[in-house]
């Protein structure tokens, strides 16, 4: 997902490369500014190993520090990636991909590995080198250094105005979750949401916040953070309010303590309704989607649009 790192500068973060291979995850990061595209960091080729030289990194290093400067993350995609903290940072949070040092096979799985890049160097701050590991999610609402998310990709992520980052749901290819989470710079919380996979959606009444709302399992989902530092979330590929799978059109939003459902349909799959161009309505509706794009505009008004191109009508059964 693109993000802005400072004011001007356009940064691409990684992922799958359509000029590699078929399945190619890289781990360049690229900035666009005003005038030219550089590449800032990692391999330009898809499915390098661990070790490889970026145009500016260094070779990943082993230290028994986890916040070492010269480190470099592996090639993956569908990692979580959030920039809008208060310095502009890039934080960035598992995905599926190769492992990092050691890993002299190859070989590929989920990761839950979190990581930060100040616009220099990336610093890790969380989670072990293995692959595929599960959560350890302790007590509900009490950090701890041994909890730990479990491994995932397409989960939505954000900072909070306090510098907390947050991450909600991911899946890997045969489960997803709709767990939150938080981490505060030191341990990470087990927030809400159910501590199993492909758990079903608890609606509550629209507008109203509950502790019981949580949206369903899901994946690939829409988000943003508004202005006042809430996370809205649209859509993505998951398990509706019966425990359906499909692409989804539910609209949430999170205050920093409670879930609430703001509107659209509870029922996967739904088909878009336009209503007419240029014309807002309380009936109309783009439709169950996944992995679309969002952005927030200097009104903090939110908006989406269809990033899957099988979801461009607002559909998909895929």
């Amino acid at each position: 997902m693109p993000r802005t790192i400072r004011e001007g500068v356009f940064t691409l973060h990684p992922g799958r490369m359509a000029r590699e291979t078929s399945g190619s995850s890289g781990n360049t990061i690229v900035n666009w500014g005003r005038s030219a595209i550089s590449a800032m960091c990692g391999s330009s080729t898809g499915r390098i190993g661990p070790g490889f030289r970026g145009p500016t990194c260094p070779t990943r290093a082993e230290s028994g520090t986890q916040a070492f400067p010269i480190r470099e993350y592996s090639q993956r995609k569908g990692a979580s990636a959030f920039t809008q903290d208060s310095s502009g940072r890039l934080w960035l949070f598992g995905g599926t991909g190769v492992l990092g040092t050691g890993n002299t096979s190859g070989n590929k799985g989920n990761l839950s590995d979190l990581w930060r890049f100040d616009g220099a160097n990336w610093t890790w701050l969380s989670g072990p080198i293995q692959l595929d590991q599960g959560s350890t999610y302790g007590t509900q609402g009490v950090a701890a250094a041994s909890n730990v998310p479990g491994a995932r990709s397409g989960a939505a992520a954000w900072t909070d105005n306090s510098g907390n980052f947050w991450l909600f749901g991911g899946s890997d290819p045969s489960q997803a979750w709709n767990d939150l989470w938080k981490f505060d710079g030191t341990n990470w919380t087990w927030i809400s949401g159910a501590n199993t996979s492909n758990a079903s959606g608890v609606y509550g009444s629209p507008g109203v916040a509950s502790a019981s709302n949580t949206p369903g399992a899901r994946w690939g989902s829409c988000y943003w953070k508004d202005s006042t530092g809430k996370l809205w979330l649209f859509g993505g590929n998951g398990r509706d309010s019966a425990g359906v799978l499909g692409n989804l059109d539910d609209l949430w939003r999170f205050d920093g303590s409670n879930w609430i459902w703001m509107s659209v349909r509870t029922s996967a799959n739904p088909p878009a309704d336009y209503g007419t161009q240029g014309v807002a309505a309380a009936t109309n509706t783009p439709g169950g989607r996944w992995v679309s794009s969002s952005w927030v505009d200097a009104l903090a008004t939110s908006g989406y649009s269809a990033g899957a191109t099988r979801a461009i009508c607002g559909h998909s059964t895929a």
